[in-house]
């Protein structure tokens, strides 16, 4: 699947960041820390995303006890650019049953 253009756009107005990204990645995943997390946590995929960034929403989604994994169908990894209303949909109703009380659950558990 093609890169939208908006996308493209975005991608080479940031290239000038990459040397910093590369220098200061981010840390693993750790299952230990993950499964602390007791809120409502959104993992959101594209059906046509690289294979590791699926694999890491996967391996979330299983860590996280409150987690909700949605993929879109069609979707890549720049998916809130080229998919926006339909990300946008999935993340207002997230945050409405946040608001309405049906997921009260959020904080981190301690250790133990």
């Amino acid at each position: 699947m093609q890169s939208s253009q908006g996308f493209k756009r975005m991608a080479r107005d940031n290239a000038h960041t990459l040397s910093w990204q590369l220098a200061d990645p981010l840390p693993g995943y750790r299952k230990r820390e993950a499964e602390k997390l007791c809120g409502p946590v959104l993992l959101v995929d594209g059906e046509l995303s690289p294979q590791m960034y699926r694999a890491n929403v996967e391996t979330l989604a299983e860590w996280i006890p409150a987690a909700r994994r949605h993929t879109i169908v069609g979707a890549s990894h720049g998916l809130t650019a080229t998919h926006a209303a339909i990300f946008n949909g999935m993340l207002v109703g997230f945050l409405n049953q946040r608001v309405r009380g049906e997921d009260t659950s959020n904080s981190v558990r301690g250790p133990g």
